[in-house]
C-alpha cells in the first residue's frame, strides 16, 4: 500500500505545482486535476506523441499520469460550485495563481483542515507580490542563473524548466509537511503555505554553491 494512497489532492492553476501534483500521486494520493473546459494549457503544449500536433503532448504524459482530471470554470458560479465541493472533501490544495486571483479564502471557509500550497513568483505578499515571472526570469531572480554555465561565457538556463521545477519540488516538500504536521496536531487545523519561487531556486543555488 502506498503511503498517500488515503490522501486527496486538488490540483488547479500554473507551472510551479505540476510537478508536486505529479509526486504526490506517485506516493499514491488521489490527484484531482481541475482544467477549463477547453482542456488545462499542458495538453497543448509540444513535443506530441507522433510527432505532429494531433498527438498527445509528452509533457502532459508526463506531469498528469495518475491524476484524474475534471473540467470547470472556477471563474463562473457552477465551476465555483463544483471547487467548492471538491474542496470539501480534500486534503490539499496546490494553486499556482498570482496572489488575490485564486479564491483561496472561501476554498478554506469550507474546510477549515484543507492545507493550501500556493506557488506564486514572489510569495503572496510584500512590494513584488504582484510581479509576474517566466521560468528564465525565476531562474535569475533565485541567482540561479549566475551561476550556471563557464565563467567565460554568457550566464546559461538550465535545461527542464528549474524556476518551475524547484518549486515544485518545493511545493511537494511543503504538502508533506504540512500533511505530518496537520494530522499530529489536535483537531488537525488546515493551513495555507506561500512557496515564492524565488525563495525555491535559492535552494538549488545553496547546493550548487557547496
Amino acid at each position: 500500500m502506498l503511503p498517500l494512497h488515503d490522501v486527496r489532492v486538488l490540483e488547479v492553476g500554473g507551472q510551479g505545482v505540476w510537478l508536486a501534483g505529479r509526486l504526490l500521486a506517485d506516493l499514491g494520493a488521489h490527484v484531482t486535476l481541475l482544467e477549463p473546459p477547453e482542456g488545462g494549457v499542458l495538453r497543448q503544449t509540444g513535443p506530441f506523441a507522433g510527432g505532429g500536433g494531433d498527438g498527445e503532448s509528452w509533457q502532459h504524459l508526463y506531469f498528469n499520469v495518475n491524476k484524474r482530471s475534471v473540467a470547470l470554470d472556477w471563474r463562473k458560479e457552477d465551476g465555483r460550485a463544483r471547487l467548492l465541493e471538491l474542496a470539501a472533501a480534500a486534503d490539499v490544495l496546490l494553486e499556482g495563481h498570482q496572489p488575490g486571483e485564486f479564491p483561496v479564502e472561501a476554498v478554506r471557509a469550507v474546510n477549515p483542515q484543507l492545507l493550501v500550497i500556493s506557488v506564486s513568483p514572489y510569495g503572496q505578499r510584500g512590494e513584488r507580490a504582484a510581479w509576474r515571472a517566466t521560468d528564465l526570469t525565476a531562474t535569475a531572480a533565485g541567482g540561479l542563473l549566475a551561476v550556471s554555465g563557464e565563467r567565460s561565457d554568457p550566464p546559461t538556463h538550465g535545461p527542464a524548466y528549474p524556476g518551475f521545477t524547484m518549486s515544485g519540488l518545493t511545493a511537494f516538500s511543503a504538502a508533506l509537511t504540512a500533511l505530518h504536521g496537520r494530522d499530529r496536531t489536535a483537531g488537525r487545523p488546515g493551513v495555507q503555505i506561500e512557496v515564492s519561487m524565488q525563495r525555491a531556486v535559492s535552494f538549488a543555488v545553496i547546493q550548487t554553491s557547496n
